[in-house]
């Protein structure tokens, strides 16, 4: 650039001296708000792309970051289910010790009486326990949980089930057991089932009634007016199973009723031939999307189909029961959390699901159990046992989950320190090479505003041609 150095009114070095200054100036302002916040980024000026990737690195990192804190809450719940699941494991273990002792022949009434006594203290421990066991005000193991309404069990209380001779309800299974897939294939196989699906190699849930039964004992007219219920795998399509004084079989939505008379208007008096005509004329109307009906010399069996691949807790929420009211009020007041849903990471599905269940006597098949008598004691041996199979399975169910939130705590936790690793490649400050920079801004300033004053002082010579 070349200067006249006789011009006054344009001091062109001067002019660029200060423009070269406040450039200095500025990316010297620019390093110290670099050195002072310790980010390279600090607007999005300064690095537009950077900053949009800083951000979504940030955004995973803090959401991994709660993500782990998330998981440490689900370790330690289940930790407290395990805690107490273990002190009912030793309460059972005590209770099979004093039915192995009341079984004893040498004890008295009395004896077994003071030992009963204990047993029934530990019983209403494990209910107090499955009650009042809390994490953070949550129930740890609520009631009516996993989908399983707790209805009472088939008692003699209704008129169908009192029909059985000496109140027998043994004559009914409940949908807790299994029907056998060979059952089923030979049933549907003798045109005894209805549109049968064939799922090889499982089992099926359902349940039974001996009507041979109501047809020995001559109480068949009885069934008259008489119903019960049957809930499949959904819990909200329960089949009501009425018994009228007609002929043939009737479907309207999830009710059933069925006929105990022939055409000719007398009453069956073979179960066989009443089943017969039940599924075998009519089967189209009893099947339907979720249940159906088969039967096997004087047994009716009645089984879900929607879903063969029953969990075990699933297989012990299936039943007959007698008070439809109560199954009525318990689904629709059941608990909104089945699950502890565990949310582990930053992504809207990254999360788990735990299964809560109950815990209590009546959970167990100990509720209304004594050692009263040498039989009792011997009955609640195997029942003890068998109850301490069933925590032993919760147990190892919590232990899976912690197993599997400690591994997802370790991925949560490494990968945010990898990511954090990233981020602060793209907007953390490199302090020693930005000290450089500063360092050479701040001589360029001085150098600057050293020329600056010498561009001025050189117009000072055009005074001596003005004398």
């Amino acid at each position: 650039m070349a200067d006249n150095m006789n011009v006054l009114m344009h001091n062109m070095t001067a002019m660029f001296t200060n423009r070269q200054l406040g450039i200095t100036n500025t990316n010297r302002a620019k390093s110290t708000e670099k050195l002072s916040s310790g980010y390279k980024i600090n607007r999005a000026a300064d690095d537009a792309a950077g900053l949009t990737i800083s951000e979504k690195l940030r955004s995973q990192v803090r959401g991994l970051n709660q993500g782990a804190k998330n998981i440490q809450d689900g370790i330690s719940f289940c930790q407290v289910a395990d805690g107490a699941m273990a002190e009912v494991n030793d309460m059972l273990q005590r209770i099979t010790e004093l039915s192995i002792k009341a079984a004893n022949g040498t004890n008295t009434d009395e004896d077994r009486k003071a030992i009963d006594s204990e047993v029934q203290e530990l019983l209403q421990e494990i209910d107090r326990i499955g009650d009042s066991t809390e994490f953070n005000e949550r129930k740890v193991f609520p009631s009516n949980s996993t989908g399983i309404y707790k209805i009472d069990n088939p008692t003699a209380n209704s008129k169908f089930f009192s029909l059985f001779e000496d109140d027998d309800i043994s004559k009914t299974g409940y949908m807790s057991e299994r029907l056998d897939h060979d059952l089923i294939v030979n049933l549907n196989k003798a045109g005894k089932g209805t549109n049968y699906n064939d799922w090889e190699g499982n089992d099926y849930v359902g349940v039974h009634i001996d009507f041979g039964a109501l047809f020995s004992g001559d109480k068949v007219k009885e069934l008259s007016g008489t119903s019960f219920f049957v809930n499949c795998c959904t819990y909200c399509c329960p089949d009501k199973i009425s018994f009228a004084d007609t002929n043939g079989v009737t479907r309207n939505g999830d009710e059933v009723t069925i006929g105990l008379k022939k055409q000719d208007g007398t009453y069956y008096s073979s179960a066989q031939d009443f089943l017969k005509s039940i599924v075998g004329g009519y089967g189209q109307v009893l099947q339907d999307a979720h249940v159906e009906y088969a039967y096997n010399n004087s047994t009716l069996y009645i089984y879900d189909i929607d879903n063969a691949m029953w969990s075990e807790d699933s297989k012990k929420s299936a039943y007959f029961c007698d008070v439809p009211d109560d199954f009525q009020k318990k689904l629709t007041n059941k608990e909104s959390a089945d699950t502890l849903y565990i949310h582990m990471g930053p992504v809207q599905s990254d999360g788990m699901e735990i299964k809560l269940h109950e815990l209590s006597a009546n959970m167990l098949g100990l509720s209304g159990k004594n050692c009263l008598s040498i039989e009792n004691s011997k009955n609640m041996i195997e029942s003890s046992k068998k109850a301490n199979d069933i925590i032993n399975e919760k147990r190892s169910l919590f232990g899976a989950y912690q197993n599997r939130l400690e591994h997802s705590y370790a991925i949560n936790t490494n990968t945010a320190e990898n990511t954090d690793v990233a981020e602060s490649r793209i907007r953390d400050t490199d302090m020693a090479e930005e000290m450089v920079r500063f360092t050479k801004e701040g001589i360029l300033q001085q150098a600057g505003q050293s020329m600056l004053a010498q561009a001025n002082q050189n117009r000072q010579g055009l005074l001596s041609l003005l004398q």
